[in-house]
C-alpha cells in the first residue's frame, strides 16, 4: 500500500515525505473533525462550565499524549471551530456545484 496524500492543506509532521492534498490541489483539503456542542438556548453559565471542564481535560498530559499520538490538532476556541465548519461546508458546496452532483 502506498500513501498518495495526506488530507490537509500542508504536510504532516509524521509523514514529511507525503504530499498534502492541498499542495496538489490548492484550496482543497478535508478534515476529520470532532467537536462537542450544546443544544440551542442552553444557558450561558452551563455552556461556560462545560467549556471550562473540557479545557481542563484537554490540558492533561494523558489527553495531550493521546492527541499527539493520533496526529490531531486540538482547537481551543469556539470561534475557530465555527470557522473550520463554515469553511468546510463552503468547500464541499463548491465541489458539488463544480462536479454537477445532485444535491440530496
Amino acid at each position: 500500500m502506498k500513501v498518495l496524500f495526506t488530507n490537509g492543506p500542508k504536510r504532516v509532521r509524521k509523514l514529511p515525505n507525503v504530499q498534502a492534498v492541498g499542495e496538489r490541489f490548492p484550496g482543497f483539503y478535508f478534515w476529520s473533525w470532532y467537536g462537542i456542542g450544546a443544544p440551542a438556548k442552553t444557558p450561558e453559565p452551563i455552556v461556560q462550565k462545560l467549556r471550562a471542564e473540557l479545557v481542563d481535560i484537554a490540558k492533561t498530559p494523558d489527553f495531550i499524549a493521546f492527541v499527539e499520538k493520533i496526529g490531531l490538532a486540538p482547537v481551543d476556541a469556539p470561534e475557530k471551530f465555527n470557522e473550520v465548519i463554515s469553511t468546510e461546508v463552503a468547500q464541499w458546496k463548491k465541489l458539488v456545484v463544480e462536479l454537477n452532483l445532485p444535491q440530496l
